[in-house]
């Protein structure tokens, strides 16, 4: 649930700081309102030609995806998959297992940054090895 609002944050903040794209989605859907709630699946007559509902969507398409190439909708389109992943990823390494396991008291449950830092840590079992001293040559 929350993950699905940081994107929705992200793709607002792409759209809301390029004038261009915000254009070009605003022309997609108001066309695509317009032939939905206006004309309700009718035909459109324009002069002698008469355009079905599926041409009418096809003219709406043709018009908008140049527009939406010219404004760069892919680039923010892998800005926004970037963004969220890195958002994403980023809490999921600041997670800490003993958020979630709090109820519990069992040693197991340390979480991964106490776990790597007894990795790190001298070991009592390896108390004769001197890390200062130059290596014995035979």
């Amino acid at each position: 649930g929350n993950y699905y609002m940081v994107v929705l944050l992200l793709i607002t903040y792409c759209v809301v700081t390029n004038p261009l794209l915000l254009i070009a989605l605003s022309i997609l859907c108001g066309g695509c309102l317009y032939i939905n709630s206006f004309l309700n699946g009718r035909s459109l007559r324009f002069g002698s030609k008469e355009f079905t509902t599926a041409q009418q969507y096809a003219l709406v398409i043709c018009v908008s995806i140049p527009m939406l190439l010219l404004a760069g909708a892919t680039s923010s389109v892998f800005w926004v998959i970037g963004a969220s992943f890195f958002v994403i990823l980023l809490h999921a390494v600041s997670y800490s297992a003993e958020d979630d396991n709090s109820s519990i008291s069992d040693s197991s449950s340390a979480s991964i940054g106490s776990r790597f830092q007894q990795f790190l840590a001298p070991s009592s079992t390896n108390s004769s090895i001197e890390m200062d001293q130059p290596p014995v040559s035979v």
